[in-house]
């Protein structure tokens, strides 16, 4: 079995997909791991730029009822990973946070799943119709985040306990096949605090890490 699987969502985000996909190649290039891109029927030029990177696509059909829950669903029954990362497809990978993310759940068997605090961008769209390029003033912005991180004011390590993650989490498989599944992918939201729910009931632990996971 893969140490690590990796299940990202996207639909329509061309102007962004290359910036994730990177981010989450660059940290996963020394892991025995596994990038699956799960698109819900993109009409833009994602699916094209996302096969020029070395990972498997699933492309989930229009007529369906499309959730981003049925994503992340589909995603984790085509992976087999020990552990499993989601991100949805407007982020990027904060550098550094998925060793720390390892370090901490495979540190206690209790910990079911882990996550940290988004630093949240301004949503611009691209002005120039079919453009894949991040905004400036978007990427200017980026730069100066990413420039910062090293003035990070919370301590790396510190986690504490919370009870739900948010959109981009790192999870154990076993806890998650002993609770019935990942996310409902019926659910057209909030199947993640429902999926929270059944952890802590389940007896198992939801850390925070103060370090950043994503853009």
């Amino acid at each position: 079995m893969t140490d690590l699987s990796v299940v990202l969502i996207s639909r329509n985000q061309e102007w962004n997909i290359a910036r994730l996909l990177e981010s989450v190649l660059e940290e996963v290039a020394e892991i025995s791991s596994e990038v699956v891109l799960v698109d819900s029927a993109s009409t833009d030029r994602t699916l094209e730029i996302a096969r020029n990177y070395p990972i498997d696509i699933i492309r989930l059909d229009e007529n369906q009822r499309l959730t981003a829950h049925k994503g992340q669903y589909v995603g984790y029954q085509h992976t087999s990973g020990d552990l499993i990362l989601f991100l949805d497809g407007d982020m990027e990978l904060c550098k550094g946070w998925l060793g720390k993310g390892l370090d901490v759940i495979k540190k206690d068997n209790d910990v079911a799943a882990v996550s940290g605090p988004w630093i949240n961008l301004p949503l611009v769209l691209p002005q120039t119709p079919g453009s894949s390029q991040l905004p400036r003033d978007v990427s200017d912005r980026l730069a100066l985040y990413q420039e910062s991180d090293i003035n990070w004011s919370h301590t790396p390590d510190k986690t504490q306990a919370v009870l739900m993650l948010g959109g981009a989490g790192l999870y154990r498989r076993k806890v998650l096949e002993q609770i019935g599944g990942p996310f409902n992918p019926e659910f057209f939201s909030d199947a993640e605090p429902e999926l929270c729910i059944r952890i802590r009931h389940a007896g198992y632990q939801i850390l925070r890490i103060e370090y950043p996971i994503a853009y």
